[in-house]
Order: structure tokens, then C-alpha cells, then sequence
């Protein structure tokens, strides 16, 4: 990484549970050119996603350690990004307290939403908008009714996840720390998600990317919850009465008008 205001040279890692965009988060970081962001080294697929891809897990299994395992991947890559339920909690903690790492520990707060999100994400094998192979709206035409006790579930695990992200990161100092929130970053004005952005910049040590570069990963262009996709789920207003609160989230407005 290039020198900033503190001159710090170390490691960036991103820390969230799933749905919380963080692969958005990590294309926004690679548009730096000074960053290069692994994926999820330690996802059980990762392997199978490219040809060159080492079997993290596998060598984790056959007993090397986490702690050597992370300095190979630092010797190649600026960062990385980790969804927390793939490491136990002693990995997390070797993983933030490394002294050259700075962690960025997203989250988001409308656990309904995240959970739905979850569930369909499962269901089209569709994880990011860019990776879609035809129209969107394709992967969700005959999706059945969502299950309300499934999602209970995947709420609770979500909010657990939460809670293990914030007892991993609980004794980082604020040089070595950013908290975000999803809602922040994706669903805020413009000028509120650039200066999301330009605090991450700044926490990092780094120049700013120009906003062109990085306004389309904060767009709705990259949403998969739109009227024309998750509208076709037939139960939306069911889910909304059933689970739909102050504490852990509401659905949109406009998914329970076209239920």
C-alpha cells in the first residue's frame, strides 16, 4: 500500500457476515491500485473457484496453522476478505490482532432483510449482480414461497454472527478499527456513501480513489432486491407480518404492495 498520512503499510481486512455487502465492498477497494483484496481463502470453495487457488481448509485440516497460513496470503496480498461463520473464534482472534492488520467490520442491521436475501441468494446460485449470466430478472421467475421459520433462523444465526464479529474486534483501537453499516454504504444518499467511502480511504492511509470508479458498486445498479426481481416472491407481506419489526428490520414498502 501506498504511504498516506501515517504512513502505516500493513493489511487490510474485511470482516462481515453474509449478505452484508462485502463483495461490493471489496470491488471498491480493489479500484485502488495500490489494493488487492483475496476473497474468502478460507470459504470450503474456494479451491474450486480457480484453477490456482490453494486448499486453505484442507491444509487447515491436515494441521498447518492459521497464523502461517495468514502470513502467506499477506506475502501476496494486501488484504483479504472474510466471512466470519468460515473461522472459529480462536482464527478470528489470531486474524484482528494481527499488529499489522487494520480491519474493516461491516455489518447490517436489517437482519429480515438479510435473511431473505440469504434464502434467495441459495435458491438462484446467484451471489452478485455482475456475475449474472442472463436477465436478472430470469433467476427469479418460480421461486417458491419463502419459509418464515427458516428465516427466523437465519435471522437469529445472523445476529449471532454479529455478536462474534463485535467480541472479535471488542479490544481494537479506533487506528486499527472501522465499523460499518451496509444501510450506510448502499442505502444513503450519494454524498453519504462517498463519504463512507472517503473515511475508509482515509482509516487505510491511502488516497482517495476517484468517485467514477467506484459510484457504480454503490449503486442500485448492483442490487438484486428490486420490484422486478423479489417482487415475484409470493409471500413477502406474510413474512412482513410475521417477522417484521423495529429491533431487527422491516422488508421495503414496495416488496409488500406487490404481494
Amino acid at each position: 500500500m501506498s504511504n498516506g498520512a501515517t504512513d502505516w503499510l500493513g493489511r487490510v481486512v474485511v470482516l462481515a457476515h453474509p449478505r452484508s455487502g462485502s463483495n461490493s465492498l471489496v470491488e471498491i477497494l480493489d479500484r485502488h491500485r495500490d489494493v488487492s483484496i483475496v476473497n474468502e481463502p478460507f470459504n470450503e470453495n474456494f479451491a474450486s473457484w480457480g484453477p490456482a487457488n490453494p486448499d486453505y481448509v484442507a491444509r487447515l485440516r491436515n494441521g498447518e496453522l492459521f497464523g502461517d497460513l495468514l502470513d502467506e496470503l499477506f506475502a501476496e496480498f494486501t488484504g483479504l476478505k472474510e466471512l466470519s461463520y468460515q473461522v472459529d473464534d480462536d482464527a478470528l482472534a489470531t486474524l484482528v490482532g494481527r499488529p499489522d492488520v487494520k480491519v474493516i467490520a461491516l455489518r447490517r442491521r436489517n437482519v429480515l432483510q438479510t435473511a431473505v436475501s440469504q434464502v434467495v441468494a441459495e435458491r438462484t446460485g446467484l451471489w452478485k449482480t455482475w456475475d449474472a449470466e442472463r436477465n436478472l430478472e430470469d433467476y427469479y421467475s418460480g421461486l417458491p414461497a419463502l419459509d418464515v421459520a427458516e428465516l427466523a433462523s437465519r435471522m437469529q444465526w445472523t445476529c449471532d454472527e454479529t455478536a462474534r464479529i463485535d467480541a472479535a474486534v471488542a479490544a481494537l483501537e479506533p487506528a486499527h478499527l472501522i465499523r460499518l453499516d451496509y444501510e450506510d454504504l448502499y442505502e444513503s444518499t450519494p454524498a453519504e456513501a462517498r463519504a463512507v467511502v472517503s473515511d475508509i480511504w482515509s482509516f487505510l492511509a491511502l488516497e482517495p480513489v476517484d468517485a467514477a470508479a467506484v459510484d457504480h458498486f454503490l449503486s442500485d445498479a448492483v442490487r438484486q432486491a428490486r420490484p422486478s426481481t423479489y417482487g415475484q416472491l409470493p409471500n413477502l407481506a406474510e413474512v412482513e407480518a410475521a417477522l417484521g419489526n423495529d429491533a431487527t428490520g422491516h422488508l421495503p414498502a414496495w416488496t409488500l404492495r406487490l404481494s
